[in-house]
């Protein structure tokens, strides 16, 4: 025969240069298909857990087998008790991440253990109102703080002596001060409790009143208030009372506010016709009138009564040419500008009382002694020989020089409409 009686092992060394091929060797064993992927499913006659995702035989399961809900939930009770620690670390509810319903988990009654977990169960349902109380309790008290500041502003330290305290006692609180003694009954101060609740009121009583929404509450509250609450006899009284004072200042507020309406709307269309006018000489001027005398005069902008109120209460304190651009109702449209405008709005809302104190000071300074002192002896002869006489015609000189400033740089902006231009770029020639 040709053929060796002796069969080489396979991967044995071979001397011969020309060896023959080592034979092939196959695999017969059952290999899984690769090729698909796991089912998310459980094999039929199967239970799989939830957590380890281990499959159990159906007919065999083992004794800690649990299924704490009516859904697929199920799984080893030692992985399931693992999961839920790991929720209550997390301060997370036991229940079933698919049907929602709470697992319940028996465990030996400890009255410690119990005990400490119905107070956190407390505490966890009123911390949120524990929060909110203390935030309430500060923004009240530091309203409080603001509306007695507001008034020692605007009308000076006896004023809000006089407005917590009743006017009968005032004396006797001021001699306490002085000497140290308590000459009241029950040593007890005469604290007006009505009054003191007003101070938290004061803020947004001063935001409110710069909206023209405030019309539609001070000027019923007002009358109201001379009509019933009012002493009848201090109508012919000169000077009058600060309450009588004030009382009449939402109606005067008002009549202003109209009035100022109306004629800045006049004005204006006046000074955009007056300005088209100049444009149209100007494109005379450049030979270019076709590009302009075709221009439609502008209509006329509607009252700001007519438009949203919160920019008319923006308008009364910064200007309205600073927000003619903005929409106060759509938010996608109200820019950059608009938090900042409504934070010097809030801002300067705040500071009025002591505005309007700087404004009286002023008083107090450039008019004679007469019209600002009070006599030596016997009531004031004038308003303006009180600190909140002054305080009160202070910010109203201060609102009207104000007003008509901002009307005169309208005019102004209006005006120099004619001789705006743009300006070509030096360097546009370069780049290309």
């Amino acid at each position: 025969m040709d053929s060796s009686p002796h069969t080489p092992l396979v991967g044995a060394p071979n001397d011969e240069d020309t060896a023959a091929p080592a034979p092939q060797i196959f695999d017969t064993r059952d290999k899984p298909d690769r090729t698909t992927a796991p089912t998310s499913d459980p094999p039929q006659d199967t239970r799989r857990c939830f957590v380890c995702l281990v499959d159990e035989p159906e007919a065999a399961l083992p004794s800690d087998w649990r299924m704490p809900c009516t859904c697929t939930l199920e799984g080893h009770e030692e992985c399931l008790l693992d999961w839920i620690a790991d929720l209550e670390a997390q301060g997370k509810d036991i229940k079933c991440t698919i049907c929602k319903s709470p697992i319940t988990v028996t465990e030996r009654l400890d009255p410690a253990v119990q005990l400490s977990n119905y107070l956190s169960d407390r505490l966890s349902q009123w911390s949120p109102r524990i929060l909110l109380g203390f935030i309430a309790s500060s923004a009240l008290v530091s309203s409080s703080i603001y509306g007695a500041k507001a008034i020692d502003w605007f009308a000076g330290p006896d004023a809000i002596t006089n407005f917590l305290l009743n006017s009968d006692d005032v004396a006797a609180v001021l001699a306490v001060r002085r000497e140290g003694q308590v000459p009241i009954e029950n040593n007890e101060l005469p604290v007006n409790m009505s009054h003191f609740a007003v101070l938290p009121l004061i803020a947004p009583a001063l935001v409110l009143n710069r909206l023209p929404l405030g019309e539609i509450i001070a000027i019923p509250a007002s009358i109201l208030y001379m009509t019933l609450i009012d002493h009848p006899d201090e109508d012919l009284m000169w000077p009058p009372s600060a309450q009588r004072a004030l009382s009449l200042y939402p109606v005067i507020q008002a009549t202003y506010r109209h009035v100022h309406t109306t004629l800045s709307s006049t004005l204006e269309r006046r000074w955009k016709a007056q300005a088209q006018k100049l444009l149209v000489q100007e494109a005379t001027a450049t030979e270019q009138p076709a590009a302009v005398e075709d221009r439609p005069e502008p209509a006329p902008e509607p009252a700001p009564e007519e438009d949203h109120m919160l920019a008319y209460g923006l308008n009364m304190l910064v200007g309205e040419e600073e927000i003619d651009n903005i929409d106060v109702i759509n938010p996608r449209n109200r820019g950059p500008d608009f938090d900042r405008l409504l934070m010097n709005f809030l801002a300067g809302t705040l500071v009025w009382p002591g505005v309007c104190y700087g404004a009286g000071e002023l008083l107090r300074l450039a008019l004679p002694a007469r019209f600002v002192t009070r006599p030596a002896s016997g009531p004031a002869t004038g308003i303006l020989q009180q600190r909140w006489g002054r305080s009160l015609v202070g910010g109203y000189l201060f609102v009207v020089l104000k007003d008509a400033f901002f009307l005169w740089i309208k005019y102004r902006k209006t005006l120099n409409r004619a001789s705006r231009h743009i300006k070509n770029a030096r360097s546009r020639d370069s780049r290309r």
